[in-house]
């Protein structure tokens, strides 16, 4: 040894230490060192972003997550994160959204130090712009709304088309008094995969036009059948929705057309002409004739038509 110093109780624990350590690596002890912990992975991306333009000012996000140690989700918006949610919730209302403006989205989750896992697919949508025209009436109901269970134990909701003085933009639809989905204005069904054997759901479907305006809510019930392929009380994986859209396209009209009535086929010696009353209780006509050469017409046809009947001229 060549320590030294004038503290002779000093100079005993220098000389102690090296045999303490060689003890300790003798006896297998975590002495002075440790293994190092092994990295915890980070959460899985979260799956089928959706975002829907609800309104002029608004933007409904969905998601799905395929489980894990996610301790919340953050959304990003154009490269900016903008809010944070719960592991619990996997739907977000953007309202600091502008008229006719493109966005773009994105959810991360992370885990309980904060730490982000990858993104998820990115969903891109425009907000519509303020409408031409006055925007006097909320929506019609959504019509023929039917709850049917499908052979796969899930239920199938389907309507048709409502109808308002501007535009549709968006279906709401709850289940038991809860928001399940906000679809686009070209939606027209949607299967829902959250569903328990034997169970009998309620459903509420409404239509929405660019100013937030409301149709009144229209309601079915169902109860998925059991499937051969489930266990009996097993449900299906909890964040498993799916959308099946009937309809993808959404057409590009003139904003004078938006108002009934209008031209919308003429084949030969036949045209189709479409018009909606102001309210379903009321009557609704048409009257229509030949244009002459000089641009002249005296429409001498008409016909006159309620929700449930029709009467031509």
């Amino acid at each position: 040894m060549l320590l030294r110093h004038s503290d002779p109780g000093r100079r005993g624990l220098r000389l102690l230490w090296p045999n303490l350590l060689l003890l300790a690596m003798i006896a297998g002890l975590p002495f002075l060192s440790a293994a190092p912990s092994a990295t915890a992975p980070l959460p899985r991306a979260p799956s089928k972003l959706r975002a829907v333009a609800v309104t002029t000012n608004e933007v409904d996000l969905s998601w799905e997550f395929p489980g894990g140690d996610a301790a919340s989700f953050v959304i990003n918006r154009n490269g900016a994160d903008i809010a944070t949610v719960g592991a619990a919730t996997l739907m977000y209302v953007d309202t600091a959204v502008q008229p006719g403006t493109d966005y773009q989205y994105t959810v991360v989750a992370t885990d309980a130090t904060g730490a982000k896992g990858p993104p998820s697919n990115r969903a891109k949508v425009k907000t519509p712009s303020r409408p031409d025209l006055p925007d006097l009436f909320a929506p019609t109901e959504p019509e023929d709304f039917s709850v049917v269970s499908t052979a796969d134990g899930f239920i199938l909701l389907d309507w048709s088309d409502a109808l308002d003085d501007t535009d549709i933009t968006a279906y709401r639809i709850y289940r038991d008094g809860r928001l399940l989905v906000t679809v686009d204005s070209g939606t027209l069904s949607y299967l829902d995969t959250t569903v328990e054997p034997g169970v009998t759901y309620t459903y509420t479907i409404e239509a929405l036009d660019p100013l937030g305006k409301r149709s009144k809510p229209v309601q079915g019930k169902g109860a998925p059948k059991p499937h051969s392929s489930q266990g009996q009380g097993t449900a299906p994986a909890a964040n498993a929705t799916t959308i099946e859209p009937t309809a993808s396209l959404q057409a590009t009209v003139n904003p004078a057309l938006r108002r009934y009535p209008y031209l919308t086929d003429a084949v030969g010696q036949y045209l189709m002409v479409n018009w909606a009353t102001d309210r379903s209780g009321s009557t609704g006509s048409v009257k229509w004739g030949t244009v002459n050469a000089d641009g002249s017409c005296t429409p001498s046809n008409s016909a006159s038509a309620t929700k449930s009947s029709i009467t031509v001229n």
